[in-house]
């Protein structure tokens, strides 16, 4: 999915060129928030000194700017190269504004026809990468002199090659400034090239460039951040910490104008060296508590939550040292918990296995209903994205791996992934994990399972339009990795199009089709609709079926795709228009005749922009003549959603970005009082603060994205463009090899364009599907969703009279259903700790458990 915004400020990641294109938006600066050690009564002076740090230090200014190109000289203009494609067709040259006698640079900009990403180039430095990590933005000045709203990019590329992008639509009448975050790389990195350019623009954009230079606006930002982080975890750090901390404060409140510049950099380097001297600490404090409770073992065990990701080292473990490990569901439902094992020495052929829970009754959650997972690490290289850390990141759950080695002085956990059968009975359900390894005495730990006195309906309450790629595409991904054959996969494809009866299918393309079988299986565990949506041909009646009896409604019909070339008021090709009314002349009664049609859409225009919205106008009309009971959907970029274009005539379902979702709310109001549908998406965006699926952001938002977020926001469906894009890199590469290492894996983690885990939920094993944290998170998060939609049902019986409550009941169920700030106040803030997530979720649990069953 296309996931450009129109932001003034910000940071967003490389555009890639295909037929799924995917931009990257524009991000905020995000806060650092890892603390995970409980927060003790605070010291007092501490607190002050805290508090009077922030308030004497103000917003002091003293880092001077660093000019990097005053556009406004020969020697200015000679600095700046042409991008190769862009060679002798971008204007780019000394102007003079004649409103205000300002020298500048001209940038006139050609069409995407002649170069698709036109655009100059600075190397820093005389080609040597300098060090800004002693500043916080890139600043420059444009004017808009020409047509349209220049959206124009600026681009930083570090000594590592690794870009990240600006993104502004440059305003009309006057100067304007506009300015950068500079990504948290830069503290590590130094700063190769700048950029300025446009991404496959419509129309000859002509704009003002000026003084481009870098500063640092908020001289105390950094240590502000920091002392955020000594306030939380005060009553645990050393003396020697808090007394460097003192120090630096003191330092700050002596700081002028007047201070050498070298001074104030060495100190804003104390400050960073302190954040991360903390860091450490914190993360110390965890082992030595473990190795306390472990004096006389070489290993033992800990434990972390579903929503948290548990780093094996160099990072804070975010768990607890409880004897047993106590997790909670209700029938119908699959419910994770972590066992994270450490050794002072390695450990080979370390098994996990876990015995029958039983209830007090005799009632049982059999073995075979406990997948036993080891958590796989994926080697992450640095993003365009801004992220805490780069390395070793849990996410794949390694079936294939019945034992694993457990290295040394390392967190490594196991994931249980526990089911509770539907008409499960209620009730506390004990048993026994055993783990072994050679020459190490085997562990015997407690598990205790709580079924609650309720059960998570089998019918799926929050519609997704999901995208795997399973051969019927024009995309080489599952073939790459299953079918090297081409005769097999063609007679494979043929079925899959409806081109040949099953009877045909045989061989290779037979085995293939059992493979994709375990994927559909698979993916409908997790609660996901097994349906494309871009569907180049109508889907089997088989499909539909297994799609129905699985609990779904809606689905895909049939993808219309964009018309990239169409000029503004063009109608949908003909040639094209005709196919899509056959395949359609052909699947509509053959569906509606097996009592399948209920649900069904059409998808369409993938984040088209107003060149084809009578191209949209002109199909979804016919489409809905015809068939009027399909309903059209689109991801078009249309945020009057309808209102301005003509468009709500013939659309039943706007899927915006969340982002986009965020900041329209007020159109979106107005559209669903006219009966429309608004859902929303992420793909390659937002990036942070916004939540998403990327394996660096943490399991809560992944989960809270799926169930507390659209529940608060009445967001009524999700849409997400792939669950196992086997691709990797800006060439889109397939991927070499199956995952089939572990703990540490084979894989990067890297899937569209230089982002990591995009469109991957699903990651390729020998065997077939490698389901991720990621994965059982949006599984958790739709099952959060049912929850709520279960106390909602109870609280209107409650209110009709047709319930029993306990007092005070109501008053609370009202505010836990509206979703407590401290876990989501808005799409922006919200609590990244998986514990915040789950305590909300129990809380609902036992209030729907308080009424269950009970009658006026």
């Amino acid at each position: 999915m296309n996931s450009s915004s129109k932001k003034n400020f910000g940071i967003h990641a490389r555009n890639v060129n295909s037929r799924y294109l995917k931009k990257r938006l524009s991000s905020e600066f995000k806060q650092f928030s890892r603390n995970s050690l409980p927060i003790k009564l605070a010291l007092l002076f501490i607190s002050i000194t805290i508090f009077s740090s922030i308030c004497n230090a103000g917003n002091q200014n003293f880092i001077k700017p660093l000019m990097v190109s005053k556009m406004k000289s020969e020697k200015d203009l000679s600095q700046w190269v042409d991008r190769p494609m862009s060679k002798g067709l971008v204007t780019w040259q000394l102007a003079t504004d004649p409103e205000t006698k300002k020298k500048c640079f001209l940038f006139v900009t050609p069409t995407a026809d002649k170069v698709i990403y036109p655009g100059m180039n600075l190397p820093m430095g005389n080609g040597e990468p300098i060090d800004i990590s002693h500043y916080t933005e890139i600043v420059f000045q444009a004017k808009n002199v020409g047509p349209g709203e220049p959206p124009l990019q600026l681009v930083m590329i570090d000594d590592k090659g690794v870009a990240r992008y600006g993104y502004w639509v440059i305003k009309k009448k006057g100067w304007h400034t506009y300015r950068v975050d500079i990504p948290k790389a830069f503290k590590e990195r130094k700063l190769a090239q700048i950029q300025f350019g446009y991404d496959t623009p419509k129309i000859n954009y002509k704009i003002y460039l000026s003084n481009l230079r870098i500063e640092n606006n908020d001289f105390t930002i950094s240590f502000d951040l920091l002392s955020k982080k000594v306030k939380a975890n005060q009553s645990s750090l050393s003396p020697e910490l808090l007394k460097k901390y003192e120090n630096l404060r003191t330092e700050l409140k002596e700081f002028s104008k007047k201070t050498e510049q070298q001074t104030l950099k060495n100190w804003l380097d104390s400050v960073m060296k302190l954040d991360k001297e903390i860091y450490k600490y914190l993360t110390s404090l965890a082992i030595e508590k473990f190795d306390s409770l472990n004096k006389d073992a070489t290993w033992g065990y800990a434990w972390a939550n579903s929503a948290t990701k548990v780093f094996r080292t160099d990072n804070i473990f975010e768990g607890t040292f409880n004897k047993v490990g106590q997790v909670s569901l209700a029938a119908n439902e699959y419910e994770g918990i972590q066992l994270v094992l450490r050794s002072k020495q390695k450990v080979s052929d370390v098994k996990v296995s876990v015995s029958d829970l039983t209830s007090e009754s005799g009632a049982k959650i059999t073995a075979d209903d406990i997948q036993v997972l080891p958590v796989g690490y994926v080697n992450t290289k640095r993003p365009p994205y801004e992220v805490d850390y780069v390395g070793w990141w849990p996410d794949p759950l390694l079936d294939f791996l019945k034992t694993f080695e457990l290295d040394a002085d390392v967190w490594q956990p196991v994931w249980l992934d526990i089911y509770a059968q539907p008409k499960q009975e209620p009730g506390l359900y004990k048993g026994t994990i055993t783990v072994s390894g050679t020459d190490m005495k085997t562990l015997e730990i407690p598990l205790e399972v709580k079924v609650w006195n309720f059960e998570v309906p089998h019918k799926k309450n929050f519609p997704l339009a999901l995208n795997w790629f399973d051969g019927t595409e024009g995309v080489d991904i599952f073939k790459s990795q299953y079918c090297p054959n081409n005769e097999d996969f063609s007679k494979y494809q043929a079925y899959l199009r409806g081109q040949v009866p099953l009877s045909e299918v045989t061989g290779g393309a037979a085995q293939l089709l059992k493979l994709r079988e375990k994927f559909q299986k698979t993916i409908i565990d997790h609660r996901l609709n097994p349906l494309r949506i871009y569907n180049e041909t109508p889907p089997l009646t088989s499909d539909v079926k297994l799609l129905k009896e699985a609990g779904f409604d809606d689905y895909c019909m049939l993808m219309i795709w964009s018309q990239r070339q169409l000029e503004k008021g063009d109608p949908y090709p003909a040639d094209k228009k005709a196919a899509y009314m056959k395949q359609l002349e052909e699947a509509v009664p053959r569906l509606k005749q097996a009592g399948l049609l209920d649900g069904a859409f059409v998808y369409g225009f993938d984040e088209c922009e107003e060149n084809e919205f009578a191209a949209i106008k002109d199909i979804f009309s016919e489409i809905k003549k015809r068939w009027p009971e399909l309903k059209t959907m689109t991801t078009a970029y249309d945020y009057t959603y309808g209102i301005k274009t003509g468009l709500a005539d013939v659309i039943d379902i706007w899927v915006p970005l969340t982002q986009k979702y965020d900041k329209t709310m007020d159109q979106i109001k107005l559209a669903r009082q006219r009966g429309e549908e608004v859902w929303w998406y992420v793909c390659m965006g937002p990036e942070h603060p916004y939540a998403n699926w990327f394996v660096e952001y943490s399991a809560a938002e992944h989960r809270l994205l799926m169930g507390f977020m659209p529940w608060k926001f009445k967001s009524p469906g999700f849409l997400h463009y792939s669950l196992n894009y086997w691709k990797t890199g800006p060439v889109h590469t397939s991927y070499p090899e199956h995952l089939n290492k572990g703990p540490l894996t084979n894989y990067d983690g890297k899937s569209w364009g230089d982002t990591n885990g995009d469109g991957l939920i699903i990651y390729p094993g020998d065997n077939g599907p490698i389901v991720t944290i990621r994965m059982k998170n949006i599984r958790d998060g739709l099952e959060d969703y049912e929850y709520l939609l279960l106390l909602k049902n109870q609280m209107d019986l409650v209110k009709q009279g047709k319930k029993k409550c306990p007092e005070g009941w109501l008053a609370e169920a009202q505010e836990v259903i509206a979703i407590p700030d401290n876990v989501v106040k808005s799409l922006t803030e919200y609590s990244r700790k998986g514990s915040d997530v789950i305590e909300v979720r129990n809380k609902i649990a036992k209030l729907i458990e308080q009424v269950q069953g009970t009658n006026e």
